[in-house]
């Protein structure tokens, strides 16, 4: 596969740790404005906002949406708490922007 054929097969872009991210911004969107990028690797819930405002279209999420202790406990009801707030929190920023639409994953 040559390099035209992978930058035509690449869908979406981490930036992984989503610290980078604001830096690394303006750069990957100038050259590839087509490609969708995510936010992954040191996503909190009070950084949510500037991610998605730094024009993030996702964010990444591990520690914070699964912490160890809810999955040793099995406290599903934890893990669909910091769901519904990362959620949330990904809505308010886009309505801020004017970005609104809905979240790819809904949960009851």
């Amino acid at each position: 596969m040559n390099k035209a054929e992978i930058r035509a097969r690449v869908e979406e872009l981490g930036i992984i740790p989503a610290v980078r991210f604001s830096s690394a911004d303006d750069a990957l969107k100038a050259a590839r404005p087509q490609i969708p990028l995510v936010a992954s690797g040191g996503v909190r819930q009070h950084t949510v906002e500037h991610f998605i405002h730094a024009g993030a279209t996702a964010i990444g999420i591990g520690r914070d949406l699964l912490p160890s202790e809810a999955i040793h406990k099995r406290n599903a009801t934890w893990i669909r708490e910091l769901a519904h707030r990362f959620l949330a929190l990904v809505k308010h920023a886009r309505d801020l922007e004017g970005v609104g639409g809905e979240p790819v994953i809904k949960f009851k």
